[in-house]
């Protein structure tokens, strides 16, 4: 049962450390190169350490009662499951990003070239990641940042007011209807 969660854990962080790469190189079209892996392995370290942290938090009580009357089966899949995410975790900020350096590049760049494609960039023959910007030199290079792909949060609602600015919550408005 320890084994089965700290697999699931594991390949989480490392499928979502490589997607990270991969979203560098075809969103923000990061050219193939060691500072790719360092900053998307940088820009994964907060969420990989609060996966294990919080799922190493519950576990502390059960490693901390050997010995108990009731934590005899407990207790050593706590102490698995404790050390397999320390474990996981320093070899997802190690292993993973220079496996994929050494061989993830060809893959990465196909992706990177479909994703291209099916979206209209530009990509030169060269170097499939570098923008027009660099080629030219004429345009901005820093990404354009969409707003059509990202989804409103769960529950929010703009009732057809979303450029209208902020209310007063002190003076009636006629679209908000008196204040409380």
């Amino acid at each position: 049962m320890g084994f089965i969660s700290l697999t699931g854990i594991a390949t989480r962080n490392g499928v979502l450390m490589v997607s990270h790469y991969i979203h560098l190189m075809t969103e923000e079209r990061e050219p193939w190169s060691k500072d790719l892996i360092i900053r998307g392995s940088q820009e994964r370290v907060a969420p990989v350490l609060m996966t294990a942290v919080t799922a190493g938090l519950g576990l502390i009580p059960l490693v901390l009662s050997k010995g108990e009357p009731g934590k005899e089966i407990l207790y050593p899949v706590a102490v698995v499951i404790l050390g397999g995410l320390i474990t996981s975790t320093l070899l997802d900020f190690f292993v993973t990003p220079a496996i994929f350096y050494r061989f993830g590049k060809t893959a990465a760049e196909r992706l990177a070239q479909e994703h291209a494609a099916k979206h209209g960039h530009q990509v030169p023959a060269s170097s499939p990641l570098t923008t027009e910007s660099t080629k030219a030199g004429t345009v901005d290079a820093a990404p354009v940042q969409s707003s059509d792909h990202v989804a409103p949060p769960a529950g929010a609602s703009d009732d057809g007011r979303a450029s209208a600015p902020a209310a007063n919550s002190e003076s009636p408005s006629p679209t908000n209807g008196p204040a409380n």
